[in-house]
């Protein structure tokens, strides 16, 4: 999740994904507001595809990345 740090720079946090957890992944530290993500597979160090920046809204605790901003097998 990339999102402006309000001092002239972007902040980037990472979540993973576990796998079982269809797609759930939880945050507390991004504020509200359009934000971009990236979707690394299988991961950040070494992935084999990457998805996206795709722009995505949070404006509420509970936000919804459309499925198919994010589809590997589109």
């Amino acid at each position: 999740m990339n999102y402006p740090n309000g001092s002239g720079t972007l902040n980037q946090d990472f979540y993973p994904v576990m796998p079982g957890n269809k797609g759930y992944f939880t945050f507390t530290t991004v504020p509200y507001g359009v934000r971009s993500l990236t979707v690394f597979v299988p991961n950040q160090a070494v992935p084999t595809k990457t998805l996206g920046p795709i722009l995505i809204t949070v404006d509420s605790p509970n936000t919804t990345v459309p499925c198919k901003q994010i589809d590997i097998n589109p």
